[in-house]
């Protein structure tokens, strides 16, 4: 069972509808143990489970994530590496997010929640 899975929090702002969080993937994350072993990765579900669980948090978004859109993964995020998730707003429960460095894009996407049932 996985324990140590949440990045360093370093840093967040929010401007207007938009959240930015630095964060670092600290060497020790038990995503990178055998992804890979000589060249350690963190997977681009984590990447995906993290923007979910902190759009969750910021924008009260559904539990239940309908579909991704548009989901590329550009560059590899290695140990150590310190990135900003940038995210939001979210509109007819759709939510763009990408993790980057300045210009350099790491991953980015859009998930479609499930709708809140009455």
């Amino acid at each position: 069972m996985f324990k140590n899975v949440e990045p360093d929090w370093l840093a967040e702002s929010q401007q207007e509808d938009q959240w930015i969080l630095t964060l670092k993937a600290p060497a020790n994350l038990d995503y990178f143990r055998g992804h890979f072993t000589n060249t350690p990765v963190l997977p681009g579900v984590v990447q995906i489970h993290w923007a979910i669980r902190q759009a969750q948090l910021r924008f009260a978004a559904p539990q239940q994530v309908a579909r991704l859109e548009v989901v590329k993964f550009q560059q590899l995020l290695r140990p150590e590496e310190q990135v900003q998730l940038v995210f939001g707003p979210l509109v007819n429960n759709k939510l763009s997010f990408s993790y980057q460095q300045g210009e350099r894009r790491f991953s980015s996407g859009r998930i479609q929640f499930v709708e809140h049932s009455e």
